[in-house]
């Protein structure tokens, strides 16, 4: 699999976020970003304990991922807004909004998953790299 050095660069970020946090959720905007992601991921790092969650996949596979994540199975889990809301999957220390997330509800939906106990502050942060979700995700933040 061939990756981009940009992308390379920001799946090395992004781990860097995920050692220095228990657990972390990575929101990317479609299911394809989302598997293409955890590719990339399991590509450069063998023994990433990271997982997937979108949609399409069959509730089953989602309600594993979420269990893994809540019973500290995963250290991150890459979704769509599939995790955006509801679901109780523990707490997550930190977000990572993997290129523009397009709206400004969906980046405080998204980053508001983090910290979700009486006094903790939602901690979160956008990692984009094409110069037009650059610009986009600077206006949205």
């Amino acid at each position: 699999m061939m990756i981009s050095p940009g992308s390379v660069r920001r799946i090395r970020r992004m781990f860097e976020i995920t050692n220095d946090h228990k657990t972390s959720l990575i929101f990317t905007n479609t299911r394809e970003h989302a598997e293409a992601l955890v590719s990339r991921m399991r590509a450069l790092k063998k023994n990433a304990k990271i997982g997937v969650h979108h949609g399409s996949l069959s509730r089953e596979v989602r309600i594993d991922v979420e269990s893994k994540l809540k019973n500290g199975g995963l250290e991150a889990v890459v979704s769509t807004s599939s995790l955006e809301l509801g679901i109780d999957v523990g707490l997550i220390e930190f977000v990572v909004q993997y290129m523009s997330p397009r709206q400004v509800t969906k980046l405080v939906q998204r980053i508001g998953r983090s910290g979700h106990i009486v006094s903790a502050t939602s901690k979160g942060c956008i990692l984009a790299g094409i110069p037009d979700d650059v610009l986009e995700a600077g206006v949205i933040a």
